[in-house]
């Protein structure tokens, strides 16, 4: 087979592959950077354990379209827009820990079952961030701790060492 990459191409898929932290476009780009140097689809899925035709096809889409992320479209929200607006404005005045509690709030209020990852895809497309919780201090009581204070130091002084 004949290179079908130009060199200015082929140093670009190279800076690419050495950028990329995602594993399956550094495989999207070995897998034409081997077709290119004439390897056969079978040596090239054996090399990077992947199906053959998993290989034809990753090489055809970049081929057609130059694609090298693998984007799967995935589906269309279960909530119609004004059931997305309305939950949407329920998460902004209330604060669930867990995506779970959401699906559950969804599916009494909608009937629409949820499952936790998708529910977590969607918050995603929603533009909702998750924090780690962190405890708040509580407000003290100065007497009550001007108190301790005094009490400690008179048992400290109370105390005999020895």
């Amino acid at each position: 087979m004949e290179k079908f990459l130009t060199p200015v191409a082929r140093a670009d898929l190279l800076k690419r592959h050495r950028c990329k932290r995602d594993g399956r476009i550094k495989d999207r780009i070995k897998v034409v950077l081997l077709r290119d140097d004439g390897w056969s689809y079978a040596s090239i899925a054996e090399a990077l354990f992947l199906s053959e035709e998993g290989v034809r096809q990753q090489l055809n889409d970049y081929l057609e379209s130059e694609k090298l992320k693998p984007e799967n479209g995935g589906s269309d929200s279960f909530l119609n827009a004004e059931q997305a607006k309305s939950v949407i404005t329920h998460l902004q005045a209330h604060i669930y820990v867990k995506a779970s509690d959401i699906c559950g709030y969804v599916q009494q209020t909608y009937g629409i079952r949820y499952s936790v990852s998708g529910m977590i895809s969607w918050l995603q497309a929603q533009n909702f961030t998750f924090h780690q919780p962190c405890g708040v201090p509580a407000k003290a009581n100065a007497a009550a701790q001007e108190k301790f204070i005094a009490d400690y130091e008179n048992l400290k002084k109370s105390l005999t060492c020895g």
